[in-house]
């Protein structure tokens, strides 16, 4: 008998559980299996794969499947060593935990049958002394499963830089962020050469982070609004390690905007009030009393963030309705800190924190600091 009519009587007495052949994990018949192995069509990538443990062969078999190959499996050594000499294998995966046989003694039979084709070892922590072989863990993971050679590798998506570029004066900073978070689009937009400036970052609608050299978050977008006309460029978004705005751009752009007012314009207010409390926790100007509250933002939103705030707000409209114009203060006692509220200007509001135990210092610094404005 020859030897190919040999091994197709031995394997027309097996049962399917003792050797099967897939492709893309469909099970075929013995006939395919020698139809795979003795084909001469070179686009087909048959696989040897020997593992006496049925779940993990399973599992491994599996896996190889998903990456393209052509998988004939084995769970007993000796019917695998018989295949193996049929030749035709493309590459052998071989189970480091086998019953009735070893790793071993599998690679020296390839070293002499199939010389040519690389051999994979599943499960072991290190390859046998002297052996040519290719190590891979179980599970195996399909991010690390060789593929059959000659598969066509996935391209990665061009990405396209966004045609824009220009200069802040000709499009102020403000309307061209505005645009582009209109058009929900998802950018990096670099001020100045190569970013030196500053960088904005925008996903979808959002405008997620903002730095210069020295800040960043909400501060670093305020510093951006007034740092003067500079070039400008819109790229393609770069994931940032971390979301310091995480705002719609329209909030960002109008808390960053009140923020390059606070330093501006009221920063000698606030200095006021802090030289009068010296226990001063925090104080921001410039809220606007009809504007929208910014609700469980990033801490970076100050006291603004706080749905306390907005109630405040709303009971200073209704005061200011029933008493008049002139400047109006609304004091709260929180659990362990004060809040201090002041209207001035033209709707205008300061609001400041100090612990509970000074809340009367930081009523009086309120009050002074406001009553000494220049056009309080």
């Amino acid at each position: 008998m020859t030897l190919l009519g040999g091994i197709a009587h031995e394997l027309s007495f097996t049962t399917k559980h003792e050797n099967r052949a897939t492709t893309w994990g469909r099970p075929y018949s013995n006939t395919r299996i020698l139809e795979y192995c003795f084909s001469e069509d070179p686009t087909i990538a048959t696989a040897l794969l020997i593992a006496t443990n049925r779940g993990r062969l399973a599992e491994i078999e599996r896996v190889l499947s998903s990456a393209g190959w052509h998988v004939v499996a084995f769970h007993d050594a000796h019917k695998a060593l018989e295949q193996l000499k049929s030749g035709g294998y493309r590459a052998i995966f071989c189970d480091y935990e086998l019953r009735g046989a070893s790793a071993q003694g599998f690679l020296a039979w390839q070293r002499r049958l199939a010389p040519a084709a690389p051999f994979y070892l599943i499960g072991a922590d290190m390859p046998p002394r002297g052996a040519k072989v290719e190590l891979l863990p179980f599970p195996l993971p399909l991010t690390q499963t060789p593929v059959p050679p000659d598969t066509p590798m996935p391209q990665a998506p061009v990405q396209r830089e966004i045609p824009l570029a220009g200069d802040t004066a000709l499009i102020p900073l403000s309307d061209l962020l505005a645009m582009i978070g209109l058009a929900g689009q998802s950018a990096t937009v670099e001020f100045g050469a190569s970013g030196e400036v500053g960088t904005v970052g925008l996903e979808r609608g959002t405008l997620t982070h903002a730095e210069t050299a020295q800040q960043h978050g909400l501060k670093a977008l305020a510093a951006l609004l007034v740092a003067g006309p500079c070039l400008f460029r819109v790229l393609p978004p770069r994931p940032s390690v971390r979301a310091t705005v995480n705002l719609p751009v329209a909030a960002a752009l109008t808390e960053a905007a009140r923020l390059a007012d606070e330093q501006r314009r009221y920063r000698g207010l606030i200095e006021a009030v802090a030289a009068a409390c010296p226990s001063l926790l925090e104080a921001s100007a410039g809220y606007l009393l009809g504007a929208s509250e910014l609700y469980n933002v990033t801490n970076e939103a100050g006291l603004g963030a706080s749905p306390l705030f907005g109630l405040a707000k709303r009971l200073i409209e209704a005061q200011r309705q029933a008493l008049g114009s002139r400047p109006l203060e609304l004091y709260l006692l929180v659990e362990d800190y004060a809040l201090a509220l002041c209207l001035f200007g033209d709707d205008n509001l300061l609001v400041a924190k100090a612990p509970a135990a000074h809340a009367e210092a930081l009523y009086r610094a309120v009050q002074h600091a406001v009553r000494h404005l220049p056009n309080g």
